[in-house]
């Protein structure tokens, strides 16, 4: 695994399974395949942006998350898997304390990136 995977901040690292790229696809195409709600968290630097949908779409190159509500599409955010870096999967009991909402949080999924961004997504239990 490459050293430009982020792990989020005051979290420990012991908390985290990595994981292969074939292994995080299968764990989003059941996510996908059950058309689980996921939100997923964007971060570089000091900033970040969250987004709560389904997986849309999923290819080994690419995934998209579909934002909708009330049976209304609302938006898409595609993203692209060709630059990851490395894969880091935990259960939501390990989730960092700032992912956790109450007992929503399933299980969490960190996709790094060579550029230093992170996305986290998180798998609401429903």
């Amino acid at each position: 695994m490459s050293a430009a995977t982020p792990i989020p901040e005051n979290h420990e690292r012991s908390l985290y399974m990595y994981t292969s790229s074939e292994s995080a696809l299968l764990i989003l195409g059941k996510w996908k395949g059950e058309s689980t709600p996921v939100t997923a968290s964007f971060r570089s630097g000091g900033n970040s942006s969250v987004v709560e949908g389904i997986i849309a779409e999923l290819s080994s190159d690419s995934i998209s998350i579909s934002c909708s509500h009330s049976n209304r599409v609302l938006g898409a955010i595609v993203l692209s898997l060709r630059d990851a870096t490395g894969f880091d999967y935990t259960e939501g009991r390990a989730a960092p304390p700032d992912m956790q909402r109450a007992k929503d949080v399933d299980s969490v999924l960190t996709i790094g990136f060579v550029n230093g961004i992170s996305v986290i997504f998180t798998k609401i239990s429903t």
